[in-house]
């Protein structure tokens, strides 16, 4: 067996090196240096390290793992939970004209049953209500007076569709309510010149119209929708959308509480200030991001079906058990918000997230509630993530040079401090990042440096 020269460790006798097994003497003959213990916890970390981050990273474009779902949900929450001075609850609620609705007369929707439904409403004394489909009826249906059943209710908001480019001949004639408290550069705030469709004469007696949609501008009808206009030009003008005007008009004074600050030519956003609590980021445009990955589920929103809301006032013994069921949805509707629209299957054609489907008033009612909750919430991005690995990967190296037991304590306060930065960061920015990698990889870190010793003991291998 060959000398070994004393750099195999400092002041180390070449007798020692009949210690060392034959795989450590290869080492030894190829480096120079004895086994190094950092070596295979760093390789240990790097393999399964590599394989988790793949793992996740896949799952954050895909979602294909219910887990990560339920821990990226959680996880979101407790962040939210944190910042009870930035998000709360949405105060919204959505009476929904779905599939389980049976028609009054024959087998289409007619203002027998939007009077109906005004009227039931009525009982609940809500503070503000917003009518998003903009539907003209046919006169000869009239049976039961709709003016009288919208006179009932405080001022409605209304939907209307409106369109660029030539009115047709028979495009309705209606009068938006411009803003006036307006600055910045508006040349980028789409414009319109007509209306498409609006609602019903009978409802206007008692209602103002905001648009729901600008047609022939926005990017899709369909699939995945990234922002939604809340400003548009008439002419020289600027006028709120449904989601503005309904949030205004549960204050005091409606728009006359509104001030948009659009961004001046290179600024990159603007706001949109609502009373005193209500600030939205917009851009140039006056759109509002979506948010997708704000956390803000189906069941934060209260929803009630038109056919459920009929069944406040039932004395049949049969429903009551529905009735004790709904009584959250219809003490909301005594103190919220109230949004009506259809929200069949068939109306279900955008999604933010590219997963679930939702009708025109499902999207305008989640970005009311993103408003109200404050849930301005975005991802890290990808640069954000991959420095939040670096960062894991230096503890990492600083924690692979102690024994067991600092590598436990050290490696657990370690990891209380990488999420409380995660924390800070999200209570500072509202951004949050799934959990899944970070903590998957500070938990290889600590079994890493646990299983695998600090030092080799001397092999009795010859």
């Amino acid at each position: 067996m060959p000398v070994l020269k004393g750099r195999i460790h400092a002041g180390c006798k070449p007798g020692l090196a009949r210690h060392f097994s034959r795989h450590q003497l290869r080492q030894i003959r190829a480096t120079g240096l004895p086994p190094s213990p950092m070596r295979y916890r760093l390789i240990t970390f790097l393999v399964f390290g590599a394989i988790l981050t793949a793992v996740g990273e896949w799952d954050l474009r895909h979602n294909r793992f219910d887990f990560t779902r339920r821990l990226d949900s959680r996880w979101l929450e407790f962040c939210a939970g944190n910042v009870p001075d930035r998000i709360t609850k949405p105060a919204v609620t959505l009476i929904a004209i779905d599939d389980e609705y049976q028609p009054l007369i024959e087998d289409k929707f007619s203002r027998l049953d939007c009077a109906a439904i005004l009227d039931a409403l009525d009982d609940f004394e809500p503070p503000a209500v917003a009518f998003e489909p903009a539907v003209s009826f046919d006169e000869s249906r009239a049976i039961m007076p709709l003016k009288e059943a919208a006179l009932k209710l405080p001022r409605i908001v209304l939907g209307a569709t409106v369109e660029d480019g030539p009115a047709p001949a028979k495009a309705p004639k209606l009068t938006f309510h411009p803003l006036t408290k307006v600055s910045g550069d508006i040349a980028k705030v789409p414009l319109f010149t007509h209306t498409a469709s609006g609602p019903d004469e009978e409802l206007l007696a008692n209602g103002d119209p905001a648009f729901t949609r600008i047609e022939l501008q926005e990017d899709a009808v369909s699939g995945l929708v990234d922002s939604i206009p809340l400003l548009a030009r008439q002419g020289d003008q600027i006028v709120p959308s449904f989601v503005v005007a309904a949030l205004a008009a549960t204050l005091p004074g409606g728009l006359d509480n509104v001030e948009v600050k659009l961004p001046a030519a290179g600024q990159p956003k603007g706001t949109i200030q609502i009373g005193e609590h209500l600030r939205i980021p917009i851009d140039s445009r006056g759109h509002m991001k979506t948010f997708r990955h704000n956390g803000l589920a189906e069941a934060q929103i209260k929803r009630i079906s038109a056919s459920e809301m009929f069944l406040a006032d039932s004395t049949d013994p049969a429903v009551n058990a529905q009735q004790l069921d709904l009584q959250d949805e219809f003490a909301s509707l005594k103190e919220n918000l109230v949004v009506i629209g259809n929200d069949h299957s068939a109306d279900r054609h955008v999604s933010v997230d590219g997963e679930t489907k939702l009708s025109q008033v499902g999207l305008l009612t989640r970005a009311l509630a993103t408003i109200q909750s404050g849930r301005f919430i975005s991802q890290w991005s990808s640069l954000g993530r991959v420095l939040g690995i670096l960062v894991i990967l230096g503890l990492a190296f600083m924690l692979f040079r102690k024994n067991r037991g600092a590598v436990l304590g050290w490696g657990l306060l370690g990891t209380f401090l990488f999420f409380g930065i995660v924390m800070l960061i999200f209570k500072n920015t509202l951004l949050w990042t799934p959990p899944f990698v970070f903590m998957g990889l500070l938990g290889v870190m600590i079994v890493s440096g646990l299983i695998l010793p600090a030092s080799f003991s001397p092999s009795k291998e010859e």
